[in-house]
């Protein structure tokens, strides 16, 4: 038993050499080192059996101590665990597919957030004509090239490199920045030379493997002009040309995957990313994306501004009326804070901030409102804890001129942090910087709305 938890524990760390930073606890690995421990923990436990064994109460002792003990765990653990009545996760993957346009691609970051899409199309068969892909596996050469398969009612995309250019392994795998060429190139010649394994773009790595890569920060892409007919050169830069920066120090396979994709379809089927994906993509896209929703539409025109642009009357449409959020309402479902909270709900209620913002932006003070209220009532029961967006809603608010609904948002984010501020403080910790920052923030937008009080009470308890 002690070799089972020493090879299944710690040199098994040792061995595997974990990253300190995991995208979710990685306990699962060790799960063989917590049966050798419970195998202790039944043999402690029979020993204590046998020493009460001459003792008058010790098979009652025996037995209220097997009850007591699992009592015990479930007493500690349930509430933590506890998923009954919880449906929010299919329900928000049924907004996203919905928002979708038909016969198009949705590009999505993880498994949390692409595990319910395909569960609605392989179980419920919801929108299965929208090709679901994450990104995460788009680094494998058998999943980009599903792509070229048709899926339910998915048709078959074109793409120009062919199965070998995928390979795993290959070539393409990672393509390292090499700024030779100061100024954009064409995206399509490019990716013609990489299929010709074009010796321009070969590199021989110490041992010996061939690798490509990509001369220019900046690739362009004639909008509307069919693949092999650009007779355009190398670093042309013309006024209908979309062009894709790689801010790293590579691109990544997946990356080049979805630069095919685009640049093979020519824009005849609809292009989705949703909220996880858009940063971990290592491609700037932003000029080029329009909010329409939950999802973002990638269009062949670039927009101005910093932000990334929103359609306000497809927001709406899918932000609120073709979307249901009733589950949120009920204060007896969990919803832990990093599936639900930090992945979710605080990205969703981003959306209805951008979307508000905009609508003001606009010069519509009406439809801004109307927006925060909806995300009100649907996003902010009081049950579900407040975040910085309760700060960009009360800010959207003010401006627009509404400073009672300014202040829900901002009184909810102050008593919520606050309190947590207090019991950091009450243990003897220094109070989290964000935590701090929201509840300074939160004061001083309540003094904006007429009540500085609640700045007073801050500067009283040093804060």
């Amino acid at each position: 038993v002690a070799t089972l938890f020493l090879i299944n524990g710690v040199i098994l760390v040792l061995y595997l050499n974990s990253p300190p930073n995991e995208p979710r606890e990685r306990d699962y690995i060790y799960v063989g080192s917590y049966v050798a421990f419970a195998l202790w923990i039944g043999c402690g436990f029979y020993y204590l059996g046998k020493l009460c064994r001459p003792f008058r109460a010790g098979s009652a002792f025996s037995v209220l101590v097997s009850i007591s003990v699992p009592m015990w765990m479930l007493f500690q653990n349930f509430d933590d665990h506890d998923r009954s009545g919880r449906t929010f996760q299919v329900d928000n993957a049924r907004n996203v597919l919905n928002s979708c346009a038909p016969n198009s691609v949705l590009f999505t970051g993880g498994d949390n957030d692409t595990f319910p899409l395909w569960y609605l199309q392989e179980v419920e068969g919801v929108r299965t004509d929208v090709r679901v892909m994450v990104l995460s596996y788009m680094n494998t050469d058998w999943y980009i090239n599903q792509l070229r398969k048709t899926y339910y009612d998915s048709g078959a995309f074109k793409l120009t490199l062919d199965e070998s250019d995928y390979r795993q392994y290959g070539a393409n795998d990672v393509l390292y920045v090499d700024e030779s060429i100061k100024t954009a190139i064409d995206l399509r010649q490019y990716i013609a030379l990489l299929a010709a394994g074009h010796p321009g773009l070969t590199r021989h790595s110490s041992n010996g493997e061939i690798y490509h890569i990509l001369p220019s920060r900046a690739l362009s892409l004639n909008v509307g002009i069919p693949e092999g007919v650009s007779n355009a050169p190398l670093t042309d830069e013309g006024a209908d040309q979309m062009v894709f920066t790689v801010p790293g120090s590579y691109l990544g396979k997946n990356a080049l995957a979805i630069l095919d994709l685009v640049a093979s379809n020519e824009w005849k089927r609809p292009v989705h990313f949703n909220f996880s994906s858009m940063s971990t993509l290592g491609l700037d896209l932003g000029p080029y994306l329009v909010q329409e929703g939950p999802v973002y539409r990638l269009t062949p025109e670039r927009h101005p501004g910093k932000e990334i642009a929103v359609d306000t009357k497809l927001s709406w449409e899918n932000l609120v009326e073709k979307a249901d959020y009733s589950n949120l309402q009920d204060p007896n479902v969990l919803f832990n804070y990093e599936d639900y909270q930090a992945r979710i709900i605080v990205p969703l209620r981003q959306s209805f901030n951008s979307l508000a913002r905009t609508c003001l932006e606009q010069g519509d003070r009406e439809m801004a409102e109307k927006v925060l209220k909806a995300a009100m009532e649907n996003l902010y029961p009081a049950h579900l804890p407040a975040a910085y967006t309760n700060l960009e809603a009360a800010e959207i608010l003010l401006a627009a001129g509404k400073p009672d609904m300014a202040d829900f948002f901002s009184r909810t984010a102050f008593d919520y942090y606050y309190k947590h501020v207090l019991e950091e403080i009450g243990a003897g910790k220094h109070p989290d910087a964000l935590n701090a920052y929201i509840l300074r923030s939160s004061a001083e937008l309540l003094a904006a709305t007429g009540k500085p009080e609640f700045e007073r009470e801050l500067t009283k308890n040093g804060l």
